[in-house]
């Protein structure tokens, strides 16, 4: 039933049928019993992580308002630094256009696996990165005139994204990102934080101001690395220099 200006009902009366109509366990009994060594969370068979974490099979309710990792602004900043740095200068208007909005499309399109669910999971691995880059050195994306440049570029500016949410703070679990997917299921999170998750929860109070003060934390710490890679890339790259971005 679609919610129409009005604030969502409790979230236990949500989600009971999901419980045999209890209310979720506690954060913790979701984390008991999972194995772990160092920053790795070891992945579990498809029952067992849903026998842990419930919500994962909730998309009507914890998936659309549980806090996320990085915004897409911090993910579009990440790919454009790193991909600035490998693909090439573009000395027309129009092709360094089309390479920044290629490069900020694939540094967010991990989280396209939002649509289905499985949020963190395999796209949000280097195995998915290797597969779009060589798609994109095949198709000659806009990136570059090379294909070995192009695919650098892809990969590290898809690669930017799973790094950013493993140094952002993620409070549903399996907690990390499938990093190393298709050689490893393991979920990688690292053990310090340094980016903020983002609030879908639009009812609780501070909900924009707690989005605005996150998103400026991505800015601050981004953006000037971004900016730098632009400017010693103007002022330093010539070998290799692109002319026009196919």
């Amino acid at each position: 039933m679609p919610l129409t200006g009005q604030v969502p009902p409790p979230l236990t009366a949500r989600v009971a049928r999901s419980y045999g109509g209890q209310a979720p366990p506690p954060l913790s009994a979701r984390f008991a019993g999972k194995k772990h060594v160092g920053y790795v969370f070891r992945a579990r068979s498809k029952a067992a992580r849903l026998a842990e974490s419930p919500t994962k099979n909730i998309p009507d309710v914890f998936f659309l308002y549980d806090p996320v990792v990085p915004s897409p602004v911090g993910h579009g900043l990440a790919a454009l630094a790193v991909g600035w740095a490998v693909a090439g200068r573009a000395t027309s208007r129009q092709a360094a256009w089309a390479q920044a909005a290629t490069l900020v499309a694939v540094g967010v399109a991990p989280d396209l696996d939002l649509l289905w669910g499985r949020h963190s999971a395999e796209t949000h691995s280097l195995g998915a990165a290797a597969v779009v880059a060589s798609v994109a050195a095949w198709r000659r994306w806009p990136l570059a005139v090379t294909p070995w440049r192009i695919w650098l570029a892809v990969f590290l500016a898809w690669c930017s994204h799973p790094l950013l949410d493993a140094l952002g703070r993620d409070g549903t679990p399996p907690l990390g990102v499938m990093a190393f997917w298709p050689l490893s299921n393991d979920y990688v999170l690292f053990p310090f934080r340094i980016f903020d998750a983002i609030s879908r929860r639009y009812w609780e109070d501070g909900f924009v101001l707690h989005n605005l003060v996150a998103i400026g934390k991505e800015i601050a710490l981004l953006a000037p690395i971004a900016a730098v890679v632009l400017w010693g890339r103007r002022r330093w790259w010539t070998t290799g220099a692109v002319s026009s971005v196919r």
